[in-house]
């Protein structure tokens, strides 16, 4: 890496910083309402464990919370069920037996790693990330021990640069790290006096603040060899290590490592808005409601006393079954007012701002997802109860594809690959691209709505047909199976592919000129065998003759048609002969 590197990444990360400080105090809003022990904007904020919920009152924003993540991972990334499958770009090859198995074995050692390794264990907080912050990130590397480990980063610790295209490409984060392990991580000959001098003291527990960096190595890293020539390097420092080449590891990756979703994100922004956003006003409202209840109930129970000057610095109770002893006409110990808070059009009110951020979060969407204890809940009934919502969810999901599905399938792919812990390829595919299709719940549900059209579709040229045939001509019944077949999520295997069905009509189209063959060949056969007859057909002879004509034409009939069509058969005629009839 060239001199002045580092300084050019220090001064980067700064400017990432102040970039990012207006999003910051909306961050910390929403973590105080609905993600209290999430965020981490201070690095000495580590290893905390004092109350940092002390806003809430009312848990509903936090409940919700925890079910859009939960219905998220079950709609999108269930572990219990497939939700990625693999396809040769060639259609046609996806139908033959090798290639298919191997597909098959290919799509279960990926499933196996990301079961392994500890990717499931990442995807609630960061789906959660997701919906309260609106932007969420995760990190793969290499790992020799797993193949594969994933890092989350909380909202707050990383900065995040985009591409012309308005991608995420370049990652910088603030990592807290203890010495021990900068030790492990990097070794004691590449950190800095100062922390190789708390090492050798014992203080193995004390935090450091490291910061890694990713980014497109526009001009190549000439100082790292392993990543002169990878399109992305990789930089760890430490943020108080003021030299010029101070670097603790360097590197490079073939490929972006980082997953960045964005819920909803206005161009050129960086970072995304989220439901979190929109329901934050309701979440804080939610808290003074509750707390204005709560006073109202106290005062009903516990109301301020009102009593004659005589009871001053005397015994005066409020507790029940005790008495405080007033002279009459000198007043009574009452209440100061009479409090009637009105407390069920409070709750009311309540329940309204909590369905309000129930919806915001989609919890009426992802309560079905995650808290079925059916395995076999289908995309259809998804779909028929959730139709509009889904619609709403639809660019976030195709956001979460772009963004963390289809690249993270692309690097487990290829980094399993390169580890040899794939099965070889069969020849059909050398040269050919495999294709992702993404089969999760909540996919197939959105595909299910426009199922909808080709039904409408197809029952109005029905309707059309009783009374003009002609409208069969205009609808393409094929088309439609497939596109039908294709939305509901049906096998491939159920659809017979276009190259079957056109054998299959040539073979019906052949048997049935065969059988127009035969029914000629019959005829042809009776008018030769009514030809040979004796002319003597009046005769008490003729009669017979004619009798056996008829008999033998039936007995033969399989033997004529055999070698009209070609196919010989016992007892056929040799082609040119006469026909044999009864003496």
């Amino acid at each position: 890496m060239s001199e002045g590197t580092k300084q050019r990444l220090v001064r980067r990360r700064a400017e990432l910083v102040r970039e990012r400080a207006s999003w910051v105090p909306h961050w910390r809003e929403l973590g105080d309402f609905f993600y209290p022990r999430r965020g981490r904007f201070l690095a000495s904020n580590v290893n905390k464990g004092q109350k940092k919920n002390s806003n809430i009152i009312n848990n509903t924003a936090i409940v919700a919370r925890r079910t859009l993540a939960a219905g998220m991972m079950s709609a999108i990334t269930s572990p219990a069920r497939p939700w990625f499958k693999l396809a040769a770009a060639d259609k046609d090859l996806n139908d033959f037996g090798p290639v298919r198995v191997w597909i098959e074995e290919v799509e279960r050692a990926m499933r196996g790693m990301f079961n392994q390794s500890n990717f499931y264990d990442l995807l609630p907080p960061y789906y959660a990330e997701l919906g309260v912050f609106g932007t969420a990130a995760m990190m793969q590397l290499d790992d020799f021990s797993e193949t594969t480990r994933f890092y989350g980063s909380t909202v707050g610790e990383y900065y995040l640069a985009t591409s012309a295209r308005g991608n995420v490409n370049a990652f910088y984060r603030d990592v807290p790290m203890t010495v021990a392990h900068m030790v492990e991580s990097f070794g004691l000959d590449a950190v800095s006096p100062s922390v190789r001098n708390l090492w050798d003291k014992g203080n193995a527990h004390a935090w450091v603040e490291v910061v890694h960096a990713i980014e497109p190595n526009f001009a190549g890293d000439e100082g790292a060899s392993d990543s002169a020539n990878m399109p992305f390097m990789s930089a760890y420092w430490e943020k108080a290590d003021g030299s010029e080449n101070g670097f603790l590891k360097r590197g490079g990756f073939r490929r972006f490592p980082v997953y960045a979703t964005r819920w909803e994100v206005t161009p050129p922004d960086v970072y995304g808005a989220s439901p979190g956003m929109d329901a934050l006003g309701d979440a804080k409202a939610l808290q003074t409601e509750e707390k204005q209840k709560a006073k109202a109930i106290v005062k009903m129970a516990d109301p301020p006393m009102k009593g004659p000057t005589s009871l001053r610095r005397k015994y005066a109770s409020v507790l029940p079954g005790d008495i405080t002893y007033v002279d009459e006409s000198q007043g009574a110990f009452t209440p100061s007012y009479q409090v009637d808070p009105r407390i069920s059009e409070l709750m009311v009110d309540i329940r309204e701002v909590e369905t309000r951020i129930n919806r915001a979060m989609y919890v009426d969407l992802f309560l079905l997802l995650a808290t079925s204890d059916r395995r076999d809940i289908t995309a259809e009934e998804v779909a028929r109860k959730h139709e509009e919502r889904l619609l709403q969810l639809g660019p976030v999901v195709q956001r979460a594809t772009n963004a963390m599905l289809a690249p993270l399938i692309d690097n487990s792919f290829a980094t399993m690959a390169e580890a040899g812990l794939l099965p070889p390829p069969p020849p059909e595919l050398e040269g050919t691209e495999l294709e992702i299709e993404f089969v999760s719940l909540i996919a197939q549900a959105q595909q299910v709505v426009g199922i909808s059209a080709i039904e409408r579709t197809a029952g109005f040229v029905g309707g059309l047909a009783g009374a003009y045939p002609q409208a069969l001509d205009k609808f393409n019944v094929e088309q439609s199976i497939e596109e039908f077949a294709s939305a509901a999520g049906a096998p491939a295997t159920l659809i017979v592919p276009a190259s079957e069905i056109e054998a299959n009509r040539q073979a019906k189209e052949e048997k049935e000129m065969q059988a127009m063959e035969a029914a000629a060949a019959v005829q042809v056969g009776s008018e030769v065998a009514m030809q040979s007859i004796p002319a003597v057909i009046g005769s008490p002879s003729g009669q017979a003759a004619a009798d056996g004509v008829a008999q033998n034409l039936t007995e033969n009939a399989g033997d004529i048609i055999a070698q009209v069509t070609g196919q010989g058969g016992q007892g056929a005629p040799v082609p040119g002969a006469p026909v044999p009839v009864a003496p």
